[in-house]
């Protein structure tokens, strides 16, 4: 456990060095665009090109993987079916907003939660192996649609095909699919190209985060506490109501007690990180994702020690 709270305090520890940076004039406001820019385009494709490399691509396949991306699958279109129809959000908003609740930290804090509530980090692999893989390229798809559809043209003269085209060359889709490349090959990466780009993979969790406290740097604790209804449903959904639909799902395909505490884990995970980036790349619901990740984030640890002492 003392290497999940070090893990927790070190992303809040960078979550107000960023703050810091914008209260004290070091950067100016809006500067997290920059740095969101430079994570998207090359230290997130970095990280997720490594994490690809190492991968094992039989353990999708697991009951305990279904059980996660079942859940994820609901809980995506349980609050885009809200977005649409209670909260009005706009057409980005919905999806970014949908991103938030299901897409979740399997990367980062979630290897530490799994280490230390489980003992085994596995469980990540087919978590960020669907995301990565299969949610993000849609999800690209899908924000490049919506963000065509906004401009002054029809969707009717859309070219749907330039669309798809574009969200499959993103730096982070080719990162995916040049890793699960090498994984499946077996090549063993060379020191000359394995350095670099690991350096590069270590600065993306650091960066993402100090991204989130230059945004939150430009606001008050005030407006955070006050996040409108759509944020906080996203919060609810991703650390409350995702163990819970989990919990109910294992029981329907009856996972034994150590398969049942993984996925009640992994299922606790908060939003990722990624998130925050994806709704900066595509200019919208930034709040939504920035404030969803950072409250998440807090509330995560005490479900995390509630289910660990139940289960």
């Amino acid at each position: 456990m003392e290497n999940v709270l070090l893990g927790f305090w070190t992303l809040i520890a960078l979550l107000i060095s960023g703050i810091l940076l914008v209260k004290f004039r070091i950067v100016p406001k809006n500067f997290d665009q920059e740095i969101s820019r430079i994570v998207f385009m090359l230290t997130m494709p970095a990280l997720v090109f490594l994490a690809m490399c190492e991968s094992d691509i039989a353990v999708v396949f697991s009951l305990t993987a279904a059980v996660g991306i079942i859940n994820s699958v609901i809980l995506f279109f349980f609050y885009y079916l809200l977005a649409v129809k209670i909260f009005k959000l706009r057409a980005g908003e919905q999806t970014i907003g949908a991103l938030s609740a299901s897409y979740v930290n399997a990367g980062n804090l979630g290897i530490a939660y799994l280490m230390a509530i489980t003992g085994d980090a596995a469980a990540s692999a087919p978590v960020m192996l669907f995301q990565l893989l299969i949610v993000a390229p849609i999800v690209f798809i899908v924000l490049e649609k919506q963000r065509s559809t906004q401009g002054n043209f029809s969707p009717s003269h859309l070219n749907i095909g330039r669309i798809v085209l574009r969200a499959l060359l993103q730096p982070p889709v080719i990162a995916v699919v040049l890793g699960l490349l090498v994984s499946v090959s077996g090549w063993k990466l060379p020191a000359v190209i394995y350095q670099p780009v690991n350096m590069l993979s270590h600065c993306a969790v650091p960066l993402v985060m100090l991204a989130m406290g230059v945004s939150l740097g430009s606001i008050s604790l005030r407006h955070l506490l006050k996040a409108n209804i759509a944020t906080y449903v996203a919060v609810f959904i991703r650390v409350f109501a995702s163990p819970l639909l989990t919990f109910f799902l294992a029981k329907a395909f009856a996972l034994s007690p150590a398969m049942l505490l993984t996925a009640m884990v992994v299922s606790a995970f908060p939003s990722a990180n990624n998130v925050f980036i994806f709704a900066h790349r595509y200019e919208t619901g930034v709040e939504l994702a920035r404030d969803t990740v950072v409250l998440s984030t807090l509330l995560s640890m005490p479900v995390l020690l509630l289910i660990a002492a139940v289960f």
